[in-house]
């Protein structure tokens, strides 16, 4: 058979086909000596465990060969012997094979179940890490909300200032209204007792002439009581006069003192309402950074979602992989 036939061949056929011609030249058809013959022959590189497999099966078929070869007259002792000889030294072969793949089905299991507590531990450690994510989201979210109703609470504090300032300007207004008319009618009284003094004054002069002329020298007493009465009631109209001025004072100060408290009362509504924009500015900006702050959290909360997720799906391959049952040859069950 050439090269050519042999490339056409399958992989198991050719693993059969090079285990006779090491047989029939004496030399022991191992597993590494299969496949160098097979690259050799064909380039192929034959997987070592589907030789292992083939190689379960070429033996047994070589053992059943030997064992009708027995009852088969005319073949020698010394082949049927060393035909014995060999086909022990293939079971022994078998045996070796099949503890070296025992041994790395069990390296593989350990290695598995040591990823398996890995991955748990792991898993472990990303689930207390998605608590503490969650809770942290939740409590940014608290602020968050907590945040909304100061900006609210500082937004109707604002309103209510606003209200206040206008209702004190009006009050204002109307006080300084109430002033003006108040010194203006002040100013009228003083003016009208003004006026009625000096025409009482005058009527009185023209009468006391008239008087004196009457009566003449002889009613000096008469004049001099007639001038007493009137310097009483020049006295009572200057008291009159100083009374309505120190009203008037008395009106002018207690106007200034509310003025003045008025304005006092708006420089303090307007600081307030300045210190409320600041503090709203601030609670705006609070609010953008924790909703920032949240997003990263859930992106962070989504990857580790992700990350377990995988976990979890590697961990679960690594246990099927390191449990599924392991194929047992013809040299297993000889054993």
């Amino acid at each position: 058979m050439n090269v050519d036939n042999e490339k056409k061949q399958g992989s198991r056929e050719l693993v059969r086909l090079h285990a006779d011609r090491l047989l029939k030249a004496g030399e022991q058809p191992t597993q590494a000596l299969i496949r160098e013959r097979i690259f050799e022959a064909t380039g192929i590189k034959v997987s070592p465990n589907l030789v292992s497999d083939e190689m379960r099966g070429w033996w047994a078929d070589l053992g059943m060969k030997l064992a009708a070869e027995r009852g088969r007259p005319g073949i020698p002792e010394a082949v049927i012997d060393l035909s014995v000889s060999l086909w022990d030294l293939a079971l022994e072969a078998a045996h070796d094979t099949l503890k070296s793949d025992r041994e790395a089905a069990q390296n593989s299991v350990i290695i598995a179940e040591g990823r398996a507590r890995t991955a748990e531990a792991n898993a472990s450690a990303l689930q207390h890490q998605l608590e503490l994510t969650q809770k942290e989201l939740q409590h940014i979210q608290e602020q968050l909300q907590s945040a909304q109703n100061r900006g609210v609470d500082l937004e109707q504090m604002n309103a209510d200032l606003s209200r206040d300032s206008r209702e004190m300007a009006a009050t204002n207004a109307g006080l300084r209204r109430d002033m003006a008319a108040q010194e203006e009618r002040h100013g009228a009284e003083v003016e009208r007792l003004r006026q009625g003094h000096s025409d009482e004054m005058e009527r009185s002069n023209v009468a006391h002439s008239e008087e004196v002329r009457r009566l003449g020298a002889g009613h000096e007493a008469d004049m001099a009581a007639m001038r007493a009465d009137m310097a009483r009631q020049a006295e009572a109209w200057d008291g009159a006069r100083k009374h309505l001025m120190l009203e008037t004072d008395r009106l002018r100060d207690s106007m200034k003192v509310e003025t003045e408290r008025i304005n006092k009362e708006r420089d303090e509504a307007r600081q307030m309402e300045s210190q409320i924009r600041i503090q709203r500015a601030e609670a705006l900006e609070q609010v953008a950074t924790l909703k920032g702050k949240l997003e990263q959290l859930d992106k962070e909360l989504r990857r580790a979602q992700d990350g377990l997720l995988q976990q979890a799906k590697d961990h679960a391959r690594e246990l099927a992989s390191a449990h599924a049952p392991s194929t047992r040859g013809p040299a297993d069950k000889g054993a």
